[in-house]
């Protein structure tokens, strides 16, 4: 601040006189916040162009409007940026080239208000503020500035004109015969019925509070005692952090109270109050976003929201933890090559871009930027030292522009990194590369907080992102909002799993939120690798074994108990057996030992899993190397574990483990044996929709023992409370169902039972979890594609009974390019067991119309093109593929689904919906019908029902064994003869 600047203000702090002579004492920095306006500035002294209309808040003024036009928001002194084509005063009131002003601009009669609540002792009071008018032609409009107590008379200007580009001074006067709570109020009202252009735009240089006595006794007792209601506030769980910020948003309810001052308490304790730093700073995007500045990197800190009223009452939110990254160190060199001019430019740009990056992530990255001429914009390619080319366009030199490029060098490009490939990206596009939405959590748990929504996604192509990515000149608004938005990005995108650099797989972080002194134990994400059931320890020579117990038995043995630690400045976890106190660590394998001082081998990235498991995430335990393809904590089967190259996509489950406090484990332990139960039910639920097939008996009885056994499995479900019981009554409810099978014929041949209920996941949603599969292009819009590549994908079902069997698939192969396939042979196969056939030719279902997605044309006809038109196709019934065979035995396996062992350029197959068809047994009704090893009553009964083609009440028995000796003799025989002929 000026010496001109300060000695006004201190003017105006000692004395102001009344026509009568009388002194006022300035008391604004005792009541009133960010009353100059001259600090934390919108926009400053560099800034140009014009703002059209933009709402933002101020720094400790509540804002007491409801629309979100025209302009809000604060500038500095001799800028040049415009406000709705009005100019910032060249000079504060008092003619300082210095500090900052509040602009206003609207139009229609709206009212645009900001006040901040206060509690005052009684006396005479004024307030004073300063107005200019910006506009070169209007006048028009209303000043708002005033005073409103809680209940009583306000206060309010009289002043309704502003000359044009000069200051104008506004005064009211007021008295208080008691303490009295109420807002001070600084405003513009426009004129009715017209427009922005028609009203004058004001600029407030200050807003002052004066009274007739000094600051006193009075004072300190209304401040220092809480009076009125305490104010509801609401921390939002959702949060940003970088290196030296953070950033938080909030709610108050005020109960009916005054509120003048709300925003962020934190510290390094874990229960922050008003006493400790606090943040009343904003940025706005669909809200404010309260802004945590001049943090230390790689810390530990604790952060809630927080209101107090007018009467000095405090609430607060709840609490947030949080650790800020380790700080980046994100350079540039330049070769100066352009004018003065265009290197002033640049060189300020990257200046900014790379201290923003610096401060909010975690990067570490040079970049070397080389003046080009003859490049229309910019561009940059990705390396550990990327090179970045910055053209003449002067509109390009910028700081969204050098963000942008940068991004490119962070891993943004269609090469190389998960950008370019579909395991974090939505799909490939039709030439390979990774487009559509990025699926790591990270990046949508960022947008989900700055944007203020829920259900956030970054899109993209094969080079770009949105929003945020600054694709153009047209998109660098010049906001922080902006660039702090970009920056975070890519701190969230590294998080997620894109490589920065050569050296790193993904970028470390406080990704499970633990404590030091609390017990974890951890199991396996993979059901079949003892998610409800087994608890990961060590053994006497410390390997790791996931162990099967119940939950209660693992809380009385600490060998199956964690202690997780975490390090800021590394950003990685510590793992420690509670009861050997050794240390999990890394030596050609992960094992646990005893650790007098930690190293490298000791720590560990957790990395956040993406599938939710029973309500919780699993982690990848991941030895940090400096390579892409670093070893994990895996599963194997037997209880064992081993270290495996780490797999970022979904179905490594068997890499992620669950971590979980002892209560976690026995919600999971409950909620394992609700999904069991439900288990049981659903199984049972397929068999009776099976049952209800229209069919014949075999053998008598046989629907009424399916019934009671599903029956007696049903009671003894809701008496069990045992995962190990219920997954045992499953396994039984589907030999019953195999059982059942062996006995009876479907009545029509064209209506088999439907059995794919049998397979695992027939459907291929969104994963290929119960198939075996050799590396898939693509799983998307329902279906499962192969591009350019051989492939086995199958499942084996166990435990069926002998007999025919119907196996389909909708699918089709498209032997290279559209316009060459007709003529070509597929190479994809159908198969069931021993048998198998081609599948459908793209051509075979060709449509005379267009039925939606990219389709091509073949001979007058379409087909798709791509993985969305092919689900449309598929949806609408066609490419239906069937194959038909037989299990011999009984108890028998099938494999079934689809190859190809040979796939030129061009080669797609693509597929989806699954089903397994049981068509009965030719040979039940002959012979050895129950496949006891013997000729016997059963067996008669089979005979004769079948050739009777129906089954009377008690006639299979009564025919077999006439005269109910139990033997089989002539006369049975001749009974079983009569009975056919008179029939």
């Amino acid at each position: 601040m000026t010496t001109k600047r300060l000695l006004t203000l201190c003017i105006l702090a000692i004395v102001a006189l009344t026509a009568a002579g009388q002194e006022y004492y300035d008391l604004t920095e005792h009541y009133l916040t960010n009353s100059l306006f001259d600090s934390e500035y919108d926009y400053d002294m560099n800034q140009t162009g014009n703002v059209a209309q933009e709402m933002l808040p101020v720094r400790g003024w509540t804002n007491d409007y409801d629309v979100d036009y025209t302009i809000v928001g604060t500038y500095q002194v001799g800028t040049k940026k415009t406000y709705n084509n009005a100019a910032i005063p060249a000079a504060n009131a008092d003619g300082e080239k210095a500090g900052g002003v509040l602009a206003l601009s609207t139009g229609w009669g709206v009212e645009l208000k900001l006040f901040q609540g206060v509690y005052l002792p009684a006396g005479k009071y004024k307030i004073v503020s300063a107005y200019y008018n910006g506009d070169a032609a209007q006048t028009a409009g209303t000043s708002l500035t005033g005073w409103i107590p809680e209940s009583g008379t306000k206060t309010m200007s009289t002043v309704s004109s502003f000359a044009k580009g000069q200051w104008i001074k506004d005064e009211i006067s007021f008295t208080l015969t008691k303490a009295t709570m109420g807002k001070v109020q600084v405003g513009f009202k426009a004129i009715p019925n017209v427009g922005s252009a028609s009203a004058a735009k004001i600029a407030v240089d200050y807003v002052k509070l004066l009274r007739d006595t000094p600051y006193g006794e009075a004072d300190e007792e209304l401040l220092s005692n809480p009076a009125g209601p305490v104010p509801t506030v609401t921390t939002d769980p959702r949060f940003a952090r970088g290196a030296t910020m953070a950033f938080g948003r909030m709610t108050v309810a005020d109960g009916g109270a005054v509120i003048k001052e709300q925003g962020f308490c934190y510290g390094e304790s874990p229960e922050p109050t008003v006493a400790d730093s606090r943040c009343t700073t904003t940025l706005n995007n669909n809200g404010p976003i309260y802004w945590l500045k001049d943090l230390k990197p790689a810390t530990k800190y604790y952060m809630r929201a927080y209101a107090i009223t007018a009467g000095n009452q405090v609430g607060y939110g709840d609490i947030i933890k949080f650790f800020t990254v380790p700080k980046g160190n994100v350079t540039y060199w330049y070769n100066n090559g352009g004018d003065d001019a265009t290197n002033l430019r640049v060189n300020n740009a990257a200046t900014q871009a790379c201290d923003i990056f610096s401060n909010l992530t975690s990067i570490k990255k040079h970049f070397a930027i080389g003046y080009s001429a003859g490049t229309p914009t910019a561009d940059c390619y990705y390396a550990d030292e990327p090179w970045m080319n910055m053209g003449a366009n002067a509109s390009y030199q910028r700081t969204g522009t050098i963000m942008h490029e940068m991004q490119h060098g962070l891993g943004l490009v269609p090469y190389s990194t998960q950008w370019n490939k579909d395991i974090l990206r939505e799909r490939l596009d039709g030439e390979g590369r990774g487009s559509g939405h990025w699926l790591g959590d990270r990046v949508s748990a960022f947008l989900d907080f700055w944007d203020n929504t829920t259900g956030s996604l970054l899109n993209g192509d094969f080079q770009h992102m949105w929003p945020y990515g600054i694709n153009g000149a047209n998109e660098d608004n010049g906001t922080l909002q902006l660039y702090y938005a970009n920056a975070m990005i890519g701190q969230a995108l590294g998080e997620d799993g894109l490589e920065h650099k050569s050296t790193t797989f993904a970028d470390p972080y406080y990704s499970f939120d633990q404590e030091d002194d609390v017990k974890y134990y951890i199991k396996n994400e993979a059901e079949n690798r003892g998610r409800y059931t087994a608890y990961l320890m060590p053994n006497k020579s410390g390997q790791l074994k996931w162990v099967s117990m119940k939950a209660a038995q693992a809380a009385e043995n600490d060998s199956t108990a964690w202690y997780v630690t975490f390090t800021p400045s590394n950003q990685y976890y510590q793992l420690r057996n509670a009861a050997t106190g050794q240390y999990l660590t890394y030596n050609n394998g992960i094992k646990t030992a005893t650790k007098s001082t930690l190293t490298a081998n000791e720590n560990w990235h957790l990395m956040r899993g993406r599938v939710d498991v029973d309500g919780q995430r699993g982690y990848w335990i991941v030895h940090p190397t400096n390579n892409l393809t670093p070893q994990c904590l895996q599963a194997n089967s037997s209880g064992n574990t081993a270290a495996a190259t780490f797999n970022i996509a979904n179905p490594a489950e068997t890499q992620r483990w669950l971590i979980l406090t002892s209560e976690e484990v026995q919600a999971i332990e409950s909620k394992a044996v609700e999904q069991q139960k439900k288990a049981v039910d659903d199984i049972i639920a397929q068999v009776r929709k099976m049952a209800a097939t229209l069919h014949k008996e075999d053998v008598y009885d046989t629907d009424t023992k399916l019934e009671e056994t599903l029956a007696d499995i049903e009671n003894r479900k809701e008496a069990s409370a045992s995962t190990e019981e219920l997954s045992a009554l499953v396994t039984e409810t589907k030999a019953a169902a195999m059982d059942f099978l062996k006995y009876v014929t479907p009545q029509d041949a064209s209506k088999p039972f439907d059995l794919t209920w049998l397979l695992v996941n027939p459907t291929v949603d969104e994963n290929i979890d119960g198939w075996t599969a050799t590396d898939i292009t693509a799983i998307n819009y329902g279906c499962v594609e192969y591009y350019e590549k051989t492939f086995d994908f199958y499942q084996t079902v166990t435990g069926l009974p002998a007999g025919n069997y119907e196996f389909t698939v909708q699918a089709f192969q498209r032997p290279g390019k559209a316009a060459e396939c007709s003529d070509k042979s597929v190479s994809t196969y159908i198969y069931a067991g021993s048998t198998s056939k081609a599948v459908a030719h793209a051509v075979s279902d060709a449509q005379s119309s267009k039925q939606g997605g990219d389709e091509s044309e073949v001979n007058g006809k379409y087909i798709p093109n791509n993985m969305s038109a092919a689900s449309i196709y598929f949806g609408k019934g066609l490419y239906q593929n069937s194959i038909n065979t037989n299990v011999s035995t009984d108890g028998g396996s099938l494999r079934a689904g689809l190859n190809c062992t040979s796939s030129a350029g061009y080669y797609w197959t693509i597929f989806d919906n699954f089903h397994l068809y049981y068509k009965g047994n030719d040979n039940v009704t002959l012979g050895d019908a129950n496949r006891d090893g013997r000729i016997d009553i059963t067996d008669i009964t089979c005979t004769v029902n079948h050739l009777m083609g129906q089954t009377p009440e008690g006639f299979g028995l009564r025919a077999a064994d006439a005269n109910a000796d139990g033997d089989i003799n002539v006369k049975d025989l001749e009974a079983i003869a009569n009975m056919i002929i008179n029939q």
